[in-house]
């Protein structure tokens, strides 16, 4: 059997740049955010959701203001601090999904102060898959990115656009695969931007497309 290498799900991302990370139990702020926004200074965050866009924003205070989260020491060895969130975590079907995911670079995600408000920070999360089709009535007039699954959960096949039609699509009639995830999204532009992102992690992480992306040359950026 060949070795491989065991990921770590409890780290962060070792660079200078601010992130987030999303844990089941709690929301995690690297050193480096931690010097960037002088969070040492504060005990409190307060977080405001986009589900429709999949952001998440924060605003630190020290003050009374109701709703607001409790800020901690994660690890006193490289400055860390967190946020005990499971409420929040369970309630948004993707911020969930992100929680679950076992690659850590799958749940860090950079923060950036907005332009307008200085005291506001942004991280963009992502779509993740977090819905599961039952039946194909599930998916009627759905549009989003989407990936096929065998029940060993191999990957077989991400795309975007009208989720049902492509399904029933003639070429796809002798796919192998076993379950269907998705993630809704509106607009065109952001389906292309979301499938790019998930294809790219797949390649980072296996070296090669879906079984379906690479026969049918569907993303392949090396063909």
């Amino acid at each position: 059997m060949a070795f491989k290498a065991f990921i770590r799900s409890d780290t962060f991302a070792r660079d200078a740049l601010p992130r987030i990370s999303i844990r089941k139990s709690h929301i995690g702020f690297t050193g480096a955010f931690v010097k960037e926004a002088n969070l040492q200074h504060f005990g409190k965050v307060k977080i405001f959701i986009d589900e429709e866009n999949f952001r998440m924003g924060f605003k630190f205070h020290n003050s009374d203001e109701p709703q607001s989260y409790a800020i901690f020491s994660d690890n006193p060895s490289n400055n860390t601090k967190a946020t005990s969130a499971v409420q929040l975590i369970k309630q948004y079907a993707f911020i969930k999904k992100i929680s679950e995911l076992q690659d850590p670079l799958e749940n860090q995600f950079e923060v950036k102060r907005d332009i307008q408000d200085k005291d506001f920070w942004i991280a963009q999360l992502c779509p993740a898959f977090e819905r599961t089709s039952s039946s194909e009535s599930d998916l009627k007039h759905l549009k989003g990115i989407y990936r096929y699954k065998r029940s060993n959960g191999e990957v077989v096949y991400i795309g975007k656009g009208d989720i049902l039609s492509r399904l029933n699509s003639v070429d796809r009639q002798g796919w192998d695969f076993d379950v269907i995830e998705y993630s809704t999204i509106e607009y065109p532009a952001e389906q292309s931007k979301w499938e790019s992102y998930w294809l790219d992690k797949f390649v980072e992480k296996e070296g090669h497309l879906p079984f379906y992306n690479k026969i049918s040359g569907k993303g392949n950026k090396n063909a």
